[in-house]
């Protein structure tokens, strides 16, 4: 019987603890993603939906980028602050440049 099988990684119940730490960042990070490029369109859906959240006070979910899964929040936009690009809704701030899309 070999020490390899399965997956590849050692059977063994002892890892040396730099080892085990190596292969956890490992794949951590190759499941990173890259940020996705929006067109025109969609930053022009995103901006709508925001501002007509900020206006009429109406519910909006947002999809915000994460480098490992996205995240949704949902909630009246509060603010927006042009300066910053950055939207408050839920009592926090978002950068507008997270958002990837309207749910």
């Amino acid at each position: 019987m070999s020490k390899l099988d399965g997956n590849g990684v050692w059977s063994s119940k002892f890892i040396v603890p730099e080892f085990g730490a190596a292969l956890a960042k490992h794949q951590l990070e190759s499941r990173r993603r890259a940020k996705p490029l929006l067109d025109d369109q969609e930053w022009e859906i995103i901006t709508q939906a925001i501002g007509t959240s900020r206006f009429n006070r109406e519910p909006v979910k947002l999809i915000l980028f994460d480098p490992f899964e996205d995240v949704s929040i949902e909630g009246v936009v509060e603010k927006f602050d042009p300066q910053l690009q950055q939207i408050r809704m839920n009592s926090s701030w978002f950068k507008l440049a997270d958002v990837i899309g309207v749910g």
